[in-house]
């Protein structure tokens, strides 16, 4: 079980987590380690994380426990293969919402993990054409996010304009109210994408507008905001060179 003091967290019960985690063949101490990685801020905050019933189906909180886990360097090998085995062995049981979110996750990993560039974005757009017509909260909560991939695509294959349009696009559907987090993850994205582009004017704007949410927001994530600076500060020195 979770450790007691951070078992209701913002309307979350990580209790639910770790008990669905036991229908899978994880060990107890792997359990425990993926619950204990839910309580940060970034989840904390998360739409898709708050005040869920006590009733939510196994399938549903293992599937939010993989949008969670899905990058880390640690999971990825070891726990991440057996929650998507057990999702794909019950996917008919699987809502609308959590099979368009597998299919994302489902692209994601075949991308980070260098196996297939058409098996990510055949993925991507098997998410992003069920989540479009899904047309509920949580459906317009996550498309962003699905968006944000094919950004980060395009952008790694050297496409910046693709990227650019990816960006805005899941900028233009984010919320700050309903995802901050996320939203000053496309700021950054937006904003480096600019940047390699040589629109440093522009690329400033993003940048400072995720640095804003960061720090108001998400004070403790001072790596992050480091890196902002950074940038920003190379974009500083760009467009002073530039006016000479």
């Amino acid at each position: 079980m979770p450790d007691q003091h951070i078992e209701h967290i913002s309307g979350m019960n990580l209790d639910q987590f770790y008990k669905a985690l036991g229908k899978t063949a994880l060990s107890p101490a792997t359990q425990q380690r993926i619950t204990v990685k839910l309580y940060t801020p970034e989840v904390i905050d998360n739409y898709l994380f708050r005040n869920l019933s006590e009733d939510e189906s196994d399938l549903h909180l293992i599937t939010l426990i993989l949008t969670v886990i899905i990058s880390d360097e640690v999971e990825i090998t070891d726990s991440v293969p057996e929650l998507f085995g057990y999702l794909q062995q019950h996917f008919e049981q699987m809502s609308g919402l959590d099979q368009a979110i597998y299919w994302h996750l489902r692209g994601y990993l075949a991308w980070k993990s260098n196996r297939s560039l058409y098996q990510a974005l055949s993925s991507m757009n098997r998410s992003r054409d069920i989540f479009v017509s899904l047309k509920n909260s949580f459906a317009r909560f996550y498309l962003p996010r699905v968006y944000d991939s094919f950004g980060q695509i395009s952008h790694n294959m050297g496409h910046l304009e693709d990227a650019l349009e990816d960006f805005q696009l899941a900028n233009n559907l984010r919320s700050t109210d309903l995802d901050a987090y996320g939203k000053a993850l496309t700021f950054g994205n937006l904003g480096r994408t600019h940047m390699d582009l040589g629109n440093y004017q522009e690329a400033f704007e993003f940048l400072s507008e995720d640095l804003k949410i960061m720090t108001r927001d998400y004070p403790a994530m001072t790596r992050i905001q480091t890196q902002l600076l950074s940038h920003l500060a190379v974009c500083h020195s760009e467009m002073r060179d530039l006016s000479m």
